[in-house]
């Protein structure tokens, strides 16, 4: 059972990622929080210990600038980012690239190969053409999607030292399944190195605890309004990533499509999955791993985290009879659940 203990912050989801985080610690002295807004309206939210009002300071003016950096790597829609940069690069052409760039590809390159390509970040094309079928209020036809597919496939990328080129005009990447989970890695190595021996990074809604103690995250319940919980996980050091299906969603003549579009097939997710948190690993690979499981299904997606050592998951899937959670043996001992969902576990 979970040890009771004290609710200090509630941090409310704020884009794709459907996780509702909260944090539950014993009260500690000298416990510092802050939270900017430093990519539109996504809150970034810092809680560390053991540190002075002076340091904390000092800690977060050094923690801006390194998230302002990041975000103007990784952002395609800020016109003057590194990533605006090679999106337009005319097919062929090359550019070298920042060692932060040079992560992140390698990173989605890493994913792109675990995940069977259910993770791409060159699915934008794919991902642009919904969005203005939604728009339109009409389906994309086969050739439409056939022609945006033509344009998707990390593989095609050429990547050499710390060079890039899109040799297929038109595509374009876009990390948003990954970039907020690394800059919150990025955050606690720096927090770490400023001597600050514990915390929690929250991201727009991507937890990451790092440090000595635990932590206690709550998670959002897909059926109900948004800060209502399913229950709890205690996380120590690792990240804890929400992908769903529940909020956001594109409308064509009176049916609902998911915004998560499976790069492989070019259509919008449509494998029961409801939604997928994942704990452990790094920021960045849960946050690669969440958006992985929930484009591959249950079925692939098992098969996938028995290469997976170190990850736990807790999948809810659609069922006859309502929704089914699947849920980790591992993971199952630091969950707690509202009896509603409780009664609905399933462990593998």
């Amino acid at each position: 059972m979970l040890r009771t203990a004290k609710i200090l912050s509630v941090i409310a989801l704020i884009g794709a990622m459907a996780l509702l985080g909260f944090f539950i610690m014993k009260s500690e002295p000298e416990r510092s929080e802050a939270t900017f807004f430093p990519m539109g309206g996504i809150p970034f939210k810092v809680v560390v210990y053991g540190r002075t009002p002076e340091q904390f300071s000092d800690d977060m003016e050094a923690l801006r600038q390194r998230v302002a950096e990041l975000e103007m790597r990784f952002n395609r829609f800020k016109e003057d980012s590194e990533l605006t940069e090679i999106n337009g690069l005319a097919a062929g052409e090359s550019l070298k690239v920042s060692k932060d760039m040079q992560k992140i590809l390698a990173l989605s390159r890493e994913w792109n190969r675990v995940s069977r390509g259910a993770l791409d970040p060159t699915v934008t094309p794919l991902i642009e053409l919904w969005k203005n079928a939604a728009k339109e209020g009409r389906l994309p036809d086969r050739s439409m999607i056939s022609d945006a597919r033509s344009r998707v496939g990390f593989q095609k990328i050429k990547i050499s030292k710390d060079r890039v080129s899109l040799p297929v005009q038109g595509m374009s990447l876009d990390f948003g399944a990954m970039a907020k989970g690394l800059i919150a890695d990025d955050v606690a190595n720096l927090l770490m190195r400023r001597g600050v021996g514990r915390g929690v990074i929250d991201a727009g809604g991507n937890g990451l605890a790092f440090g000595t103690g635990s932590f206690r995250f709550g998670i959002q319940d897909p059926l109900k309004k948004r800060g209502t919980l399913m229950g709890a996980v205690d996380v120590t050091m690792g990240g804890i990533m929400t992908s769903g299906n529940y909020e956001r969603f594109i409308t064509i003549d009176g049916r609902r499509y998911s915004h998560i579009i499976d790069p492989r097939t070019g259509m919008p997710v449509d494998n029961g999955m409801i939604a997928v948190t994942v704990v452990g690993g790094t920021g960045a690979a849960a946050d690669a791993l969440d958006t992985s499981l929930m484009v591959l299904g249950m079925g692939e997606g098992r098969e996938v985290m028995k290469s997976l050592p170190g990850y736990e998951v807790l999948m809810i899937e659609k069922g006859p009879d309502g929704p089914v959670v699947w849920v980790t043996a591992e993971l199952a001992p630091r969950l707690k659940l509202t009896k509603e969902w409780a009664d609905r576990v399933r462990l593998f």
